[in-house]
């Protein structure tokens, strides 16, 4: 099967850019917005105090479900506000502990692996999260992470479809020069593609 490369965001094209807190996410901002795009920073609200510490006094801020959220998102604001970035908090914990958490402790419980960050991707990242874009009224060219991939389509002919699915792939590239993009159908606010694996 041959791909052909989706487009990359170009200078006028609005931007959302999914931010984490750290120095991928934030540097794909920094860049799109030295290209000459109009970007709008999002981040998802995860955390609602469920769980207790593991240390006290000594948070857990590795983890993307934890009490150290406040610092992050107040990371991502702080750098929005000095780049001239408009900046956004989407609360997901409702999706997040429905479609993530329930589903971690039932397949756990029921002896089978659970890969809690596959769900969220398709779930929450690439779910509730646009979901809540759209909802605040955010029209957008590109959703953009700050994950590294190379974002491709099948060759007139070839189709990775299945059943109603997006005539689009995605290869891991390696090139931090990249910033990862979801590109947005006109149908739907954003299409997450699928992996290919040969």
């Amino acid at each position: 099967m041959t791909f052909i490369n989706q487009d990359m965001p170009e200078a006028g094209d609005t931007v959302v850019v999914g931010m984490s807190g750290g120095v991928d996410s934030t540097l794909t901002a920094f860049m799109l917005r030295q290209k000459g795009c109009r970007v709008i920073g999002v981040t998802m609200s995860l955390w609602d105090g469920s769980l207790p510490e593991l240390k006290p006094g000594k948070p857990l801020r590795e983890s993307c479900f934890g009490p150290g959220e406040e610092e992050n998102i107040a990371g991502c604001e702080r750098f929005c506000k000095e780049q001239g970035i408009e900046y956004h908090v989407i609360d997901v914990k409702e999706q997040y502990k429905k479609e993530v958490l329930e589903y971690f402790k039932r397949e756990y419980r029921s002896g089978r692996t659970p890969n809690p960050c596959i769900r969220c991707n398709r779930m929450i990242k690439f779910g509730a999260l646009l979901d809540g874009v759209q909802k605040l009224g955010i029209s957008f060219d590109y959703f953009c992470t700050g994950h590294y991939a190379k974002v491709v389509r099948p060759e007139q002919g070839d189709d990775l479809r299945r059943e109603n699915g997006p005539q689009c792939g995605q290869h891991r590239q390696h090139n931090r020069g990249h910033p990862h993009t979801e590109p947005v159908a006109p149908d739907h606010p954003a299409v997450f593609p699928r992996a290919v694996v040969e």
